[in-house]
């Protein structure tokens, strides 16, 4: 894990052994530069939220389930961001789809 001065951490957190943290470029709103988070900051985020992907499944709506999510934190596929706007809201980082920082 590299802490440099042109990556800010929202939160950093020790995980089962490993660092996960969470840039504050992917708590932004879409039209202010979102950056996609990493499998891992998936990860901290349903921790963070205390869902199990079954959970966060079922709290988006998914239909395909589980296996989705688990694409997601795999880094298989990219999460929408509505998505991962819904998953930071139920874990407390605000209503990030608000541009300007108002929350």
């Amino acid at each position: 894990l590299s802490l440099s001065k042109r990556t800010p951490l929202v939160n950093l957190v020790r995980s089962g052994g490993s660092m996960a943290e969470i840039r504050k470029e992917c708590l932004r709103a879409a039209v202010d530069g979102w950056m996609q988070p990493t499998g891992i900051e998936v990860r901290e985020v349903l921790r963070s939220a205390n869902l199990s992907g079954s959970d966060a499944a079922q709290l988006l709506g998914l239909t395909t389930g589980s296996r989705t999510v688990r694409k997601w934190t795999g880094d298989e596929k990219a999460i929408p961001y509505a998505a991962w706007a819904i998953l930071c809201h139920h874990a407390g980082y605000g209503c990030i789809w608000i541009s300007g920082g108002r929350r």
